[in-house]
């Protein structure tokens, strides 16, 4: 049988302590902490960095400042207190917005960082009426895929031996 606590909280108690953690990292972020902007050319060296810790085949820092100059591009990034958390590549194509490129930092993975700049990928699609999103995943990246999939995209294909090590793509899309 289980007894009461031996004390009460009373109207007045102040509340709980708050939790401070070693890591920003290990908490989990305020959506309100993340900030979504454009990228820029100084943002480069870091976004690089980034890219060739997660992907197999970097874009390097040329590709991304091809993407920044485009006038139908759209390129942000995520970042909370100047570090930057994720980023985003899109274009326009001649039907709606081609996704390149999006990446969440492995320390903030899970925890909103992708999400975010998915929606304001939706928002700028909206305002240019880009009314389809397309994007290509590597078929044997099941986190990216599941992803995608809570995103509300659909497959709409496979590019045999899309990658350079042989592996397949599959094209995914979403109406807005």
């Amino acid at each position: 049988m289980k007894s009461e606590p031996s004390w009460k909280p009373t109207a007045n108690a102040a509340s709980p302590l708050p939790v401070v953690y070693l890591k920003e990292c290990h908490a989990v972020l305020k959506r309100d902490k993340i900030h979504i902007r454009p990228m820029l050319s100084g943002d480069l060296a870091a976004v690089v960095d980034l890219e060739r810790r997660i992907f197999p085949y970097p874009w390097n820092k040329q590709d991304f400042m091809s993407e920044i100059s485009i006038p139908d591009g759209f390129s942000c990034i995520a970042e909370n207190s100047r570090i930057i958390m994720g980023y985003l590549c899109a274009r326009q194509m001649a039907d709606g917005m081609e996704i390149l490129k999006i990446a969440s930092h492995p320390a903030y993975r899970k925890k909103g960082v992708a999400t975010l700049l998915m929606g304001k990928t939706y928002q700028k699609a909206g305002e240019s009426q880009w009314p389809v999103l397309f994007l290509e995943v590597a078929c044997k990246n099941t986190e990216a895929l599941s992803f995608y999939r809570s995103q509300g995209f659909i497959p709409s294909g496979i590019r045999k031996g899309y990658y350079p090590d042989g592996t397949d793509a599959m094209n995914m899309m979403k109406h807005l």
